[in-house]
């Protein structure tokens, strides 16, 4: 159903429009009311009601600033605006605004009535065109794609086929000009997702539709094509176009970077990458270059490989050993044994007769792991540059091995340490929070309110407070309203109105509903069965 906000400074009319609607019958979630525009603008961004109906006179802005500044964010909401004047000028603006009712008051509550259902149609109608367009544009989108992925894996998979050049219409803009040159990206979805009870082979498909998503969301421009791999259901095959080839070898790389770091954080699943050399043509040796990098990771247990960086007469295997101890002291925190398995890892005597290659696998193994395990590292200090962490620079940048260890140990103890505290503030902050509305439940409480009380930002302490209780700061505080409720009502003669009074409610039958929709019955049931 939907969601009303009443805005009007005089609390009677608040009050008056309030009542109208609910004794009018409408089924809505709730109807809530706000005396100005600042608290109105705070409660909409939090709770994002569907209608609005607003004083055309506030204090510290118009209806209509108010209007124009709420539609910047949410253009759907609608808007119904009340005025003691017949004000044509205001009146002219707001219909121009889109504004569904322009009503005068005393607003006569069938006259409201009338503007809320006129409201409600639109609303539906909005609905059912935002449908039919989304339905349209996701069957032409799967229409292209099908195209487009046929032809593509007929190309890798049939012989003597390639598209690109010849197939301007399926894969356009990249088959327009023949300057145009090609690298296939093979993301595999490794087996160690399903041994490990991550997840179950039957979500494979879930884990491409993820996977592809991001893809898409990352992706620099239109020169990408993202499709699954037919021959194999555990492939999701991008290829990627440019007239330059550095450029392209550049834009690659990065694009693999970025989406191996999303996929490990976001999806939390193991994902090898492999990239192709530059091609003229989209056909089997593109292919066959990116299966032969993703081969490497057999004998290898880095998961970003590029074909033309692949030293094929150059064995070697990363120490697996040394990573799952390494991981385990991360997990516990162990700061002086994360220094000396990196100390070992990275001597010189472990990196004797070893390529550049080794190094960067090794290197980009274990930020795989600081990933695992910090999934987070977004909320951390914007002084741990992630970019830099996922780039070759650390490694590029470094002398001897040393320097390595003491950019990665620093990082995962820095790490360690914000999280720790993070954890300690939150609880902290959200332990005074419960006490807070155990003394204050009677008042209405607002995550503007709280993060005030706590020096903290609103967001931060919706997140943390949910995260800590469970439920949403609104919720807490009904749910403790409804639990002393029912203690009035077990043990004393109170009349309902009186405990709905005494626990915050000023609205008897809004009580009522509250109460029935939380237990599942009415306060007088609840009484009666105690």
């Amino acid at each position: 159903m939907y969601k009303v906000l009443v805005i009007d400074d005089e609390q009677w009319i608040r009050k008056g429009i309030v009542s109208k609607i609910i004794n009018h019958g409408f089924q809505f979630d709730w109807v809530c009311e706000s005396e100005d525009a600042e608290t109105a603008l705070a409660f909409i961004k939090e709770n994002r009601p569907d209608i609005i109906i607003t004083d055309i006179r506030l204090p510290e802005m118009s209806g209509i600033d108010l209007i124009r500044e709420i539609k910047k964010e949410y253009a759907e909401v609608q808007f119904i605006i009340i005025s003691g004047y017949a004000e044509f000028q205001y009146a002219e603006q707001a219909l121009n605004m889109g504004v569904s009712s322009y009503l005068l008051k005393p607003v006569p509550e069938e006259e409201l009535a009338e503007a809320v259902k006129h409201v409600i149609v639109n609303i539906e109608k909005q609905k059912e065109i935002g449908r039919m367009e989304t339905k349209k544009k996701r069957l032409e989108e799967s229409n292209e794609t099908l195209v487009l992925e046929r032809a593509i894996n007929k190309a890798f998979h049939s012989r003597n086929e390639t598209i690109g050049i010849d197939e301007p219409v399926r894969f356009s803009p990249m088959g327009e000009d023949k300057r145009y040159k090609y690298m296939l990206l093979l993301i595999h979805v490794d087996s160690s997702n399903y041994s490990d009870s991550t997840f179950k082979y039957e979500d494979i498909g879930l884990i491409k539709y993820a996977i592809k998503n991001i893809a898409d969301e990352i992706r620099p421009n239109n020169n990408f094509a993202i499709v699954d791999n037919l021959k194999d259901v555990t492939q999701v095959m991008i290829i990627v176009a440019h007239t330059d080839s550095d450029e392209l070898q550049r834009l690659c790389k990065t694009f693999a970077y970025d989406l191996y770091s999303k996929t490990v954080k976001y999806v939390t699943i193991s994902v090898t990458i492999a990239i192709s050399g530059v091609c003229n043509v989209i056909s089997q040796e593109i292919y066959k270059q990116a299966m032969s990098a993703l081969n490497m990771r057999l004998v290898n247990n880095s998961r970003i490989f590029c074909y033309d960086t692949i030293d094929y007469n150059t064995k070697f295997e990363l120490a697996e050993h040394q990573l799952r101890i390494l991981e385990r002291h991360i997990t516990v925190g162990d700061y002086k044994n994360i220094r000396v398995i990196l100390q070992d890892i990275f001597s010189y005597d472990n990196l004797r007769n070893r390529k550049a290659e080794y190094i960067k696998s090794i290197y980009y193994e274990i930020i795989r792991i600081i990933l695992k395990n910090f999934s987070v590292m977004d909320d951390f200090d914007s002084s741990l540059d992630i970019q830099y962490l996922l780039s070759d620079e650390v490694i590029d940048r470094s002398d001897n091995p040393q320097q390595i260890v003491d950019y990665l140990y620093n990082t995962v103890t820095r790490i360690l340490k914000e999280d720790k505290n993070a954890n300690a503030n939150c609880r902290e902050i959200i332990g005074k929070a419960k006490e807070y509305i155990k003394r204050n439940y009677t008042n209405e409480i607002t995550v503007k309110e709280m993060a005030s009380h706590f020096s903290v930002n609103p967001n931060y302490f919706s997140t943390i407070f949910k995260q800590e209780t469970g439920v949403t700061l609104t919720n807490y505080l009904k749910d403790t309203r409804i639990e002393k409720a029912c203690d009035l009502l077990r043990n004393t003669q109170s009349t309902i109105h009186e405990i709905a009074q005494i626990v915050g409610y000023e609205d008897t039958q809004y009580f009522y509903r509250v109460f029935k929709k939380t237990l599942g019955i009415t306060p007088l049931e609840y009484r009666n069965n105690e």
